[in-house]
């Protein structure tokens, strides 16, 4: 992890033959009705906003029902249907996978109205390795670069860039820290926004859709609080949890909102790198991980675009940190997703991966920033993947060293709960 971290942290993504899926995302082709223009509508603003949630409402009343036969179709069961990003989402009555997936998607791809599809599987978040220490003396990464004792060519010389900023405070840009959810009393984030209304850290969102991974005990809602993301080897060895690692919970979306914009400049804990930053936390990953449909529709709603059966974002990012990656190359639906955010304003940040090799999802598509990771001495780090579409090398924790190159952020004890 590095400034990847800062700006985007790696996950690798469960996919292929022994994987479970939960169904299927399917991108349709365009009928008559999908490719009518409309007339500018020159009414009052409001009343535009009206009309288009109404137009969505009925585009994804139709898109389900056309799911539903679909399913009918080829014989499938289904458990429900939905929406991932701009595509459908059919959900499997039971996980398929092996032989079953791989025969239900063919059938699917077969039928003249289906463009696309590809399998709704959990992207697992990569483990974060992080001393239990606070002081900013030890965060190398932000530090002025040297060749010197201590030799720290890749530090990022943060105390020049906060003086050359009016208060040092960096641009009051919105970020979306799409991830696990954060823990909002966090002594050194920005304070709760629920009690502070100026606070730095808005309220978010959680879009974790499957309650039986998303450990709240509801689905989607307005809370974007991370209960934890703990999975037991006993949890791994149902076909719910199959293939998900047995680890403690990672408070992965803390540690990133931390990296970002932890309070600065207090006399507490770690400092950030924009002190003046939004943080949104969108809440799109559970036990095991993300969903491919909750994932896509959590950087859509990030951006401020529509998502069915969710509040409009008041507050849309104008920077999207995406810590997922995967070991599939980029497919319609992530690029799908990912046009829509870049055209209503938003850049969207990757990691490179942490697979050592060729980047994939989403690190290959078109239209993101894509961030490799450098160690302490300047040298590409073991884990990093890397390709012609990284835009950008940064710090990155690494182990060599005892553990002293590690990146600090703000984390949580709790091995399960918070």
């Amino acid at each position: 992890m590095g400034l990847a971290a800062s700006l985007a942290c790696a996950s690798s993504l469960a996919q292929g033959p022994a994987v479970p899926a939960h169904g299927l995302i399917i991108g349709y082709r365009a009928s008559v009705v999908d490719t009518e223009t409309e007339q500018i509508d020159r009414s009052p603003r409001a009343d535009q906003r009206e009309r288009a949630r109404a137009r969505w409402k009925a585009a994804t009343d139709q898109t389900r029902e056309r799911t539903r036969r679909l399913a009918q179709d080829v014989g499938l069961s289904l458990r429900g249907t939905g929406e991932a990003g701009n595509a459908a989402l059919l959900k499997f009555e039971r996980p398929l996978q092996g032989r079953s997936l791989e025969e239900a998607m063919r059938r699917v791809r077969l039928h003249p109205d289906v463009a696309w599809v590809e399998p709704n599987v959990f992207v697992k978040r990569l483990q974060t390795l992080t001393p239990n220490d606070t002081s900013f003396g030890l965060q190398w990464h932000l530090q002025a670069p040297s060749l010197s004792s201590p030799v720290n060519p890749a530090a990022m010389n943060l105390p020049s860039a906060w003086g050359a900023t009016t208060g040092s405070t960096g641009t009051p840009v919105v970020v979306a820290v799409v991830d696990g959810g954060v823990r909002f009393e966090h002594p050194d984030l920005p304070p709760d926004p629920r009690v502070f209304s100026n606070s730095r850290m808005l309220t978010g969102y959680d879009l974790v859709s499957d309650v039986s991974v998303a450990n709240d005990g509801d689905g989607r809602d307005a809370d974007a609080s991370d209960p934890g993301d703990w999975v037991t080897l006993a949890e791994a060895q149902t076909p719910l949890y199959a293939g998900c690692d047995v680890a403690n919970s990672s408070w992965h979306g803390t540690f990133i909102a931390g990296q970002i914009a932890a309070a600065t400049n207090n006399a507490d804990g770690v400092a950030g790198i924009n002190w003046g930053a939004r943080i949104l936390p969108v809440r799109v990953a559970g036990k095991c991980g993300a969903l491919v449909s909750d994932l896509l529709d959590g950087v859509r709603w990030a951006a401020g675009l529509p998502v069915a059966g969710v509040p409009i974002n008041s507050n849309p990012a104008r920077v999207i940190n995406l810590s997922f990656g995967g070991d599939a190359p980029c497919s319609v639906a992530y690029q799908d997703a990912i046009n829509a955010a870049t055209d209503a304003g938003a850049l969207v940040v990757v990691a490179a991966g942490n697979g050592r090799g060729a980047l994939q999802r989403p690190a290959d598509c078109q239209r993101v920033m894509t961030v490799s990771a450098v160690r302490k001495d300047g040298a590409k780090t073991d884990y990093s993947s890397f390709g012609p579409q990284v835009a950008l090398s940064a710090p990155g924790g690494s182990d060599e060293a005892s553990g002293v190159n590690l990146l600090l952020s703000t984390d949580n004890n709790g091995t399960t709960g918070p």
